[in-house]
């Protein structure tokens, strides 16, 4: 499909985010871009509630809390990996 836009995305697109796998597994968030877009996915998952009601429970109230107790930062400890 990105085939046939592949022209008019190259000459119109700011970003483009590919979700041909959008779902898997139940862990926890994950996320893969360039550093300068990490502050953008960052403060989106603060704002996301989270779906789970047993995460809610523990304190948990956002995809980024889930995020960031189950995935910490080595390098940054007030952010997830």
């Amino acid at each position: 499909m990105l085939q046939e836009f592949h022209k008019e995305l190259n000459a119109r697109a700011v970003a483009y985010i590919n979700v041909d796998i959008a779902v898997q597994g139940n862990h926890t968030f994950r996320g893969f871009g360039v550093y300068s877009l990490s502050d953008l996915v960052f403060e989106a998952s603060k704002i996301v509630d989270n779906p789970d009601p047993e995460e809610i429970a523990d304190g948990r109230k956002t995809v980024y809390d889930t995020w960031i107790a189950n995935q910490p930062s080595s390098r940054f400890s007030s952010r997830p990996r």
